[in-house]
């Protein structure tokens, strides 16, 4: 907008970067730790040694990557795209610039995680992240490697993770005699439905009886944002524990959460509706 004023004579080679990150990722993110850690490395001018990044760091900086990209392999390597990225100050001051503001406008209420995974999660408690920033922050996309995964739950066996994503909201295919219940009980309590293909006594089944995997909750209102056009964050909600099991092909199990949802998460995650 600035070139088209004549104002400035040059535009940054990253511009569509920028507006890709802010229309489809950055309006729906709201998590104040989040973009602390992006101005850190904008503050840097992304002269950083990757090579010393915490684990956390790690996994903002390829956060960062799927904010700017749609897809895997547009870089070897973190260190290859902060290079890149060093080289361009227009990009440098005009990401400072949004980011800063963007930051100041969060409101969610974050906490620490209280998953077994915090030591190397980025994520924090109640704080609202894009799908992709999720798959980035737990292991689940890398900068070589995208997670194809279009379902409502996601697995990295080598750490007995599972993350589902819930939609309160939801619309329904055509032809479907499905509709899922998915609903907050209470502040604590969560009920959810499974696939459709998951019967009692499966693998599936006993896996969740038993405990096996850690399970991470992540729930949205719905899937449009109703005032920006792209689609809504997810509200991390934490690790869950079992209370109850029961049915077959769904199946029904409330989850207990370990760290209460906010009032207002609550507000809309109570509110089960089925549309279409």
């Amino acid at each position: 907008m600035c070139q088209m004023a004549g104002v400035q004579s040059e535009i940054s080679v990253h511009s569509a970067q920028i507006k890709f990150a802010v229309t489809k990722k950055w309006l729906a993110t709201d998590s104040f730790s989040y973009f602390t850690q992006l101005l850190q490395f904008v503050e840097s001018g992304f002269r950083c040694d990757t090579h010393t990044f915490s684990e956390q760091q790690k996994r903002c900086a390829v956060m960062l990557y799927y904010d700017l990209y749609d897809k895997a392999g547009t870089y070897a390597s973190i260190e290859d795209m902060f290079r890149d990225l060093a080289s361009d100050q227009l990009f440098i001051q005009e990401l400072h610039e949004v980011v800063d503001y963007l930051r100041d406008r969060c409101s969610a209420p974050e906490k620490a995680d209280n998953s077994v995974y915090k030591e190397w999660n980025p994520l924090r408690l109640h704080g609202v992240y894009s799908k992709a920033q999720i798959q980035a922050a737990l292991g689940l996309s890398t900068i070589h490697r995208k997670s194809p995964s279009r379902e409502g739950v996601e697995r990295l066996k080598s750490i007995k993770l599972e993350a589902m994503y819930v939609d309160i909201i939801k619309k329904r295919e055509e032809g479907s005699m499905t509709a899922y219940k998915d609903y907050a009980q209470s502040r604590e309590f969560f009920h959810w439905e499974t696939q459709n293909r998951v019967r009692e006594g499966s693998r599936e089944a006993e896996a969740y009886r038993n405990g096996e995997n850690n399970m991470l909750l992540f729930v949205r209102q719905q899937v449009e944002h109703p005032d920006y056009g792209c689609r809504m964050g997810f509200t991390y909600l934490g690790q869950v524990t079992m209370k109850s099991i029961e049915g077959s092909k769904p199946m029904q199990i409330v989850w207990h959460l370990n760290t209460p949802m906010s009032e207002a998460t609550y507000a809309f995650a109570s509110q089960y509706k089925a549309i279409g």
